[in-house]
Order: C-alpha cells, then sequence, then structure tokens
C-alpha cells in the first residue's frame, strides 16, 4: 500500500513542548500577513533573528512568533495632518 502523500517529509511538523500553535508553512503565514511568500522567505534569509525553523528543503513558522518579531519595526504612529492643525488652532 502507498503512503498518501508522495512526499512524507512534507507533513513533518516540529513540536514544541508547552506549545500548541502549529507552525505554518511560508505560503500560509503569507497568506494571513497579506504579503507574498517571497517576503517571508526575505526575512528568513536577512534576519538572523527571525523566528523559523529550517527543515531540510522547508521552512516552518510560527505565527505569534512572526507578530512579536515584527513589532521591533513598527514605527510609532504620526498624527495626522487635520489632527495637527486642530492642535495647532486650539493652542
Amino acid at each position: 500500500m502507498s503512503h498518501p502523500n508522495p512526499n512524507p517529509e512534507s507533513n513533518i511538523i516540529p513540536v514544541v513542548l508547552g506549545s500548541n500553535e502549529p507552525y505554518l508553512k511560508i505560503d500560509e503565514l503569507a497568506k494571513i500577513l497579506n504579503i507574498k511568500p517571497e517576503t517571508v522567505m526575505d526575512w528568513s534569509r536577512r534576519y538572523e533573528d527571525f523566528p523559523s525553523i529550517n527543515l531540510p528543503g522547508s521552512v516552518r513558522i510560527r505565527a505569534s512568533d512572526v507578530m512579536e518579531w515584527l513589532k521591533q519595526f513598527k514605527k510609532p504612529l504620526r498624527k495626522r495632518r487635520h489632527e495637527e492643525r486642530e492642535s495647532t488652532i486650539s493652542a
């Protein structure tokens, strides 16, 4: 009897003690973040601290780890122009 998946390695999902959150493939995470898979691959290659697990021929990532990682790049929100004008007028 043949295996239902011709590539059994594609079914490997790392297990981390104490966590039930699944590890995602790059395209799955990209879909959640509404970005291109190439962007996720670029982060994985470019940043040493990018939270991923490299498997033979594959990368697995937890969405919550990446969301936390992205916070370091978040720029503070600027006031909108109309808000700046209102604060100047009322002063």
